[in-house]
């Protein structure tokens, strides 16, 4: 709803329903790693938490979690597919593999040949590719929920990867960006070639990408360690300029936008000392978005 925010952090989950001004805890107490959202029949929001036992969620706006059919099933990445039309694949990466479901969440399987020790996953914006990032083995690529997965690292120069973002620009295609513990990398034939974006030798963990109304795209990159904040690339990564003022050196381990319809549209930013920050986008990008 209006207002309405959630935070995955070590000491589980906090929701705040006043666009961030202040913050209570939920009943998981566990620690949490990320979240996703669906809808079920009745139109009723479902919430999907990935932990350390396997996924939880809730139906009621956070206010109670219950342990899914998926349990004792360490998970760091949860994701609802955007190409199922009826809004009920639910994708899990974690320490043993990839898991799906097509029921929202009722029940779990395996997929075929997936990579373990697996940290972020993310989707095709044009087609129906699934990319999942692992800590030590790199990057893989299915060709949907039911496929094998490859591997697919060559150029990429560190194999342990925190995050991941797509971007489809207007007139020039798909670009995929990994994150990593000593820089970023972008692709722009589905992970088959990897090449180092300006920001070489800099721990990535956080990306999230703003499409505008132009066809162009905005990539934020949240930082760890070092000089911490954030940066933005409006070139696919090639120029980078910091939109961080305030942060100081805070280490970013989180980013999220508000939705389209939401006015302002914002940014906000999750720290490794559990604070929110949040910035309005109108102050970092140019207008028409």
């Amino acid at each position: 709803g209006n207002g309405q925010l959630f935070a995955a952090t070590g000491l589980g989950v906090y929701q705040s329903t006043d666009h961030g001004a202040r913050w209570t805890t939920g009943s998981t107490k566990e620690p949490v790693t990320s979240f996703a959202f669906s809808s079920d029949d009745a139109g009723a929001t479902r919430i999907f938490a990935s932990m350390s036992k396997g996924i939880v969620l809730s139906t009621d706006s956070g206010k109670t979690w219950k342990q899914s059919t998926m349990h004792q099933m360490p998970t760091n990445a949860v994701l609802v597919s955007g190409h199922d039309p009826v809004g009920k694949t639910v994708i899990a990466g974690g320490r043993d593999g990839v898991y799906r479901s097509s029921d929202n969440g009722a029940s779990w399987f395996t997929t075929d040949k997936a990579p373990q020790g697996v940290t972020a996953l993310a989707e095709s914006v044009s087609d129906s590719l699934l990319y999942a990032g692992t800590d030590g083995s790199g990057m893989f690529v299915s060709a949907g929920v039911v496929k094998p997965w490859l591997a697919v690292s060559n150029g990429l120069g560190n194999l342990h990867v925190r995050c991941l973002a797509v971007s489809r620009i207007a007139g020039e295609g798909e670009f995929l960006f990994a994150g990593t513990d000593s820089g970023l990398y972008r692709s722009s034939n589905d992970g088959n070639q990897w090449t180092s974006t300006a920001l070489a030798n800099t721990r990535i963990r956080a990306l999230v990408v703003l499409r505008d109304a132009r066809g162009g795209s905005n990539l934020f990159a949240g930082i760890e360690g070092g000089d911490g904040g954030i940066l933005l690339s409006t070139d696919h990564g090639d120029t980078w300029s910091s939109v961080g003022a305030g942060l100081g050196n805070a280490s970013i381990h989180s980013l999220a936008l508000t939705p389209e319809w939401m006015t302002p549209r914002r940014l906000f930013a999750g720290t490794a000392s559990l604070r929110v920050w949040r910035r309005d986008v109108s102050e970092m990008v140019s207008p028409g978005i």
